[in-house]
């Protein structure tokens, strides 16, 4: 069978057995529920990476997941993770990392057979869900279990977790409606609140989303729309793109502004970065636009003006919520669309882009906000 296929079947196979367990040793299923649910994630990326080259390849030692160690029952898992189960996370919104496990430091050219005496966690709490997963590596390779069941039983125990979450947040959400009052909240106040939102851990991607809401939230006024979002599991120079967020005309496919965010000082290296990438592009662009989450130096400002005179294109650096106080000012009319696209971008996205425990962040930061009856 080939991956996709195999993953296919095992994702039906858990979705019919619910919550029966497939497997019956109940110290692998409190292995796999340790790797699932605890981080770091790149644990069960890997795992299910293994899983599916053994499935497909029977004869490799599934601990042997590098190339370059001898013989000849070894395979690439770092392939199997980047060309199939990447598409599989996001096919089925399943709560896991966007990125391949084995460019983590752990895994990183180990080059090593894994098994549970092997230390890839040094001494951090994540050495657990190493050690369960090496663990449950061997547990394949003695034939306690199945690769295809235990590939399974991850699975379904995906599953539980992502319905889990979903339910959760459901929650969150009608408890938030219940506690909306007659006044919307202003402007400064959302501000507030995205701010505490971006101080949330993981949270790098937000700013793509605030400049995304609020080119949709003010579509009509500006005759522009934002074109839609990339997955950006990849750097820009891999795919191509000019920017983070697209920005084209009403009427036009043509992008005409685009922005790129960094969670870091914007430095004369990235600018002379943007001016290739322009330089490199068919498209006309009026304007490049830095958002950034740290101060904005002068120097390299004054130097991002100077694109102007070599491109005929306007290049500016401007701080994240500086961006947004200025738009909930200019629009302010617009400021209660601005919040509530904010939180369907946010929500609707998938756990690859925002995380579960990010999601459940806005929608608590906002239930304290708009109730402000407590304390």
């Amino acid at each position: 069978m080939m991956p996709e296929d195999v993953l296919a079947s095992a994702y039906e196979r858990a979705a019919n057995a619910g919550d029966t367990p497939v497997i019956l040793h109940q110290d692998i299923l409190e292995r796999v529920r340790t790797v699932v649910r605890k981080k770091p994630q790149a644990a069960l990326r890997t795992l299910l990476a293994c899983l599916v080259a053994k499935v497909v390849q029977p004869h490799v030692d599934i601990r042997k997941p590098y190339t370059q160690i001898e013989g000849d029952d070894t395979y690439s898992g770092r392939y199997y993770d980047e060309n199939y189960i990447a598409r599989f996370l996001i096919d089925y919104d399943l709560p896991v990392i966007p990125t391949t496990g084995f460019l983590t430091p752990a895994y990183r050219a180990k080059n090593i057979i894994l098994t549970p005496d092997v230390n890839l966690g040094g001494r951090s709490p994540g050495n657990r869900v190493y050690g369960a997963m090496l663990q449950l590596l061997t547990d394949v390779h003695t034939n306690r279990v199945s690769a295809i069941d235990l590939l399974v039983e991850v699975i379904r125990q995906l599953l539980l977790y992502r319905d889990e979450s979903r339910q959760r947040l459901e929650s969150l959400l009608a408890s938030l409606e219940a506690t909306k009052g007659d006044v919307p909240l202003s402007a400064e106040e959302i501000v507030t609140l995205i701010e505490q939102h971006l101080a949330c851990k993981g949270s790098s991607r937000l700013p793509v989303r605030i400049v995304a809401t609020a080119y949709r939230a003010a579509e009509n006024h500006l005759n522009e729309r934002v074109l839609p979002l990339e997955t950006h599991t990849a750097a820009d120079k891999q795919t191509g793109a000019l920017g983070d967020v697209h920005i084209a005309l009403i009427a036009d496919d043509n992008i005409v502004t685009a922005y790129e965010m960094k969670a870091r000082r914007v430095t004369r290296e990235d600018i002379d970065l943007a001016v290739r990438k322009i330089a490199a592009s068919d498209f006309r662009l009026d304007n490049y636009i830095f958002i950034t989450t740290e101060p904005v130096s002068e120097v390299v400002g004054e130097y991002a003006k100077s694109v102007y005179d070599r491109l005929g294109i306007e290049m500016a650096i401007l701080d994240c919520i500086s961006f947004l106080r200025h738009f909930l000012h200019l629009f302010h009319r617009l400021r209660t669309d601005f919040l509530e696209t904010y939180q369907e971008l946010v929500i609707a996205e998938p756990e690859s882009s925002v995380s579960q425990p990010l999601k459940e962040a806005f929608v608590a930061l906002r239930r304290t906000a708009e109730n402000r009856d407590e304390g």
